[in-house]
């Protein structure tokens, strides 16, 4: 299983001996090696999805075990996920067996193992007793009752033999509920830890297994290290430490050799934690925390604890921005006769792209592969197969699945990997403004890619003679540091005028009529962008206009769509005209 997450640990090293610890993701495609697993490895498989996966005979009654060398047995922690993809029942369940005195977990053995379903659908850990099973931590019942369960499960022994089980059915080990505690001393020492599965005909092929570890927590070390936000550090510990007067020392944490915490946050209620707050963002991809001393609730100390982890920004509606559509592909000018858009990052962090989506007006299928979008780097999005295409333009990436873009118009989403929309643009062929440009071979280009505005007047067709500009800044680019400015005031009937400004407006500020008066005396109603090209404002009131008199409009705090406002008042007059009589 490939969980996505916005920052992913990488590896902790703590300065003393660490026993036989277990990691296996099953991501080489090979349980016979790296670790090596033994047992019924006929019948078991590594997926696409690179999860192991039962392979069974669809035999009721069959039972199927594998094991590998473990000999952690306190101070563990050992945590996995599982699905299931069945109602569980007696005769369908599965067993993770932490500790093993044999490897062959189906017959008379010692230690311990968690359960998932049974008669009454839960998660329990139980102790084995060569051939009996006794229940030590007895999970809620019909935790794990749905046709198709996938979980993460956690346990941890302590030092002092203290049993934890958590489980977290939402599958995105972020949800861990506590299912109870003990404590149990009965064995001491492991030599395997392995999973077993047992089924009915129908569900020969469905346990699914993933992730496992088990780590050594018998030393003060750091176990996890989680970003709560671009400048936050949550870190967890192996053991409770000690209020001294390193643990909420500043000077005692380093992150990326030379930067500081600005405060550091520690409990007596939660003592296996420390929260790092930072006065900058983190670095896109790599960084590297450094902790220098700290003393554990027993008194053991541990010194040049450092962990590694990756941190990708999130990012921000119209952070990144669709900069060019290329639809209509013939006739071809000097472009491939290939679909694309592109992407620009507009902003100063790197983003990466796994699992962004892209779709049209009517599919949603277009998943991005790993990639690292870099500050102010255009980037070419185009099918898989046309990939070869596009390379010698610029960065391109393909998605394998690419819904085809129509010529007439379409929309063009863009969702980051929570699915929240990161920019859209619902395009029509008369954005191109030229009628030989409609016909085909030519890209529509966004001409401001700051542009806090939407629509005709922000796209026009390339200039570029090979067509488009796909992977470098488009051939129409408006850098605009003025103001808009009231370029004409009109009235449309008695109780609405028109005003045309030089540019086109933000349509926030455009339509709050408190950015208007209208002198003398009237109570304006509504403000409107009149039309596509966002530089005509419709002001409306219930009071008429008086004929041939003069009014006086006055304008402040608007802004263009390049985020420029008009600081000082603007003002016209406007008339409204009387009826001539006869002679």
């Amino acid at each position: 299983m490939r969980l996505l997450f916005l920052v992913f640990f990488i590896n902790v090293v703590a300065l003393c001996p660490v026993n036989a610890q277990v990691a296996e993701s099953f991501s080489d495609g090979d349980f016979t090696q790296n670790p090596t697993w033994s047992g019924d490895v006929e019948v078991f498989t590594v997926n696409a999805a690179q999860q192991l996966q039962s392979n069974g005979p669809a035999v009721s009654g069959t039972t199927l075990a594998i094991t590998t060398a473990s000999q952690l047995a306190v101070g563990a922690q050992w945590e996995f996920y599982v699905q299931l993809a069945f109602a569980t029942s007696a005769s369908n369940y599965a067993e993770v067996h932490l500790l093993s005195d044999v490897a062959d977990v189906k017959g008379a053995s010692r230690g311990y193992f968690v359960r998932l379903g049974g008669t009454e659908d839960e998660v329990s850990l139980y102790r084995k007793d060569g051939t009996t099973a006794s229940r030590i931590i007895n999970g809620p019942d019909k935790t794990i009752a749905a046709a198709d369960n996938k979980v993460w499960v956690r346990v941890t022994r302590t030092a002092t033999h203290t049993w934890t089980l958590e489980l977290d059915v939402t599958g995105t080990k972020e949800n861990y509920a506590l299912q109870g505690t003990v404590t149990d001393n009965r064995y001491v020492t492991a030599a395997f830890t392995g999973v077993l599965f047992k089924y009915t005909q129908a569900n020969a092929k469905k346990f699914y297994f993933d992730d496992y570890t088990v780590k050594d927590i018998s030393v003060l070390g750091i176990a996890d290290v989680e970003v709560l936000d671009a400048r936050t550090l949550k870190v967890a510990f192996t053991q409770p430490l000690q209020e001294d007067g390193n643990v909420k020392n500043p000077a005692n944490y380093r992150l990326n050799e030379n930067l500081l915490p600005v405060r550091v946050e520690w409990k007596a209620t939660a003592p296996q934690h420390v929260q790092l707050y930072f006065n900058r963002d983190f670095t896109s991809g790599p960084n590297a925390l450094e902790i220098f001393t700290l003393t554990g609730r027993n008194g053991n100390q541990a010194q040049n604890l450092k962990a590694n982890f990756n941190y990708s920004p999130v990012a921000a509606p119209g952070d990144v921005r669709i900069t060019e559509i290329y639809a209509d592909v013939n006739p071809v000018q000097d472009l491939p006769a290939a679909e694309f858009f592109e992407i620009y990052n507009r902003t100063d962090k790197t983003f990466q792209l796994e699992g962004w989506r892209y779709s049209d007006a009517t599919t949603s299928a277009g998943t991005f592969p790993a990639y690292a979008l870099k500050p102010g780097q255009y980037l070419i999005v185009c099918a898989a197969a046309d990939t070869a295409l596009y390379q010698p333009f610029g960065a391109v990436v393909g998605l394998p699945t690419f819904p085809s873009l129509n010529d007439a118009g379409d929309d063009v989403k863009l969702f980051d990997q929570t699915g929240k929309l990161i920019d859209f643009v619902r395009y029509i062929s008369a954005w191109f403004q030229e009628a030989a440009k409609r016909e085909g071979g030519w890209s529509l280009e966004l001409i401001n890619v700051n542009s806090q505005c939407a629509g005709a007047s922000q796209w026009k067709g390339a200039e570029n003679p090979r067509g488009g500009t796909p992977g470098q800044p488009n051939s129409l680019q408006v850098q605009d540091g003025l103001a808009p400015e009231l370029a004409q005031v009109y009235a449309l009937s008695s109780n609405k005028i028109l005003l045309r400004f030089t540019e086109p407006l933000d349509s926030v500020p455009a339509q709050q009529i408190n950015n208007y008066s209208v002198t003398p005396g009237l109570q304006i109603q509504s403000a409107r962008l009149a039309g596509t090209s966002l530089t005509d404002v419709e002001l409306t009131w219930a009071t008429p206009l008086a004929a041939s008199q003069r009014y006086t409009v006055t304008v402040n705090g608007l802004k263009d769509c390049a985020g420029n406002v008009t600081s000082v008042p603007q003002m016209a007059a406007v008339v409204l005209p009387s009826l001539p009589e006869p002679g």
